[in-house]
């Protein structure tokens, strides 16, 4: 049950797209545009962009992006032309910040007591500039506020730019199912 209608996504609508499926429900064609998957049901390309994924199934590049993964499946790097390549460091299984690739703090995290669970969220090197997220029962972030309890301008205040590509925060680097932000790539698993 909602409590808020704040983060009600309201945006739905609907497409004219003829689509082409085969035996497994997987579209092969989208208005002309040829899909394709590999055997473990990734997609691979569509409309001329292909995407990898290492042996485990997890995306490896796309879209201009590449994504590398540490021996346990954390997310280590990414890095995309025209974007900050970003390089992430884990305490167990919680990312605790993220650098530039010269070593420069990007954006730090302070977890609460459950796994995957950020609290607060420090953009740049210091403490100035810190971020307190809100989580619904789910777990999902669904809303950032500074220390005056405002939303701060860079920060998204829709459930779009929430979960979007883009969005300061809901990247999905704090789990598995997440987008990596601007990268355009989600990671599957």
């Amino acid at each position: 049950m909602r409590s808020n209608d704040l983060f009600a996504y309201l945006d739905h609508y609907n497409i004219d797209a003829s689509a082409i499926m085969n035996g497994l429900n997987q579209a092969t064609s989208v208005d002309g545009a040829s899909v394709s998957y590999d055997d473990n049901g990734n997609l691979t390309s569509y409309d001329g962009v292909s995407y990898g994924y290492d042996a485990e199934n997890f995306m490896t590049s796309g879209n201009g992006a590449t994504v590398v993964y540490d021996a346990v499946g954390r997310l280590r790097q990414t890095t995309k032309t025209g974007f900050t390549s970003t390089r992430y460091l884990h305490a167990g299984a919680s990312l605790i910040a993220e650098y530039d690739f010269a070593g420069d703090v990007l954006r730090r995290y302070v977890h609460g007591p459950g796994v995957d669970e950020p609290v607060v969220w420090y953009e740049g090197d210091d403490t100035t500039d810190r971020r307190w997220l809100t989580a619904d029962e789910r777990g999902s972030i669904i809303a950032v506020a500074n220390s005056s309890g405002t939303s701060p301008t860079s920060t998204p205040t829709t459930p779009t730019e929430l979960n979007g590509v883009g969005a300061p925060f809901n990247r999905r680097r704090q789990c598995r199912t997440l987008p990596v932000y601007g990268t355009g790539l989600d990671r599957r698993g």
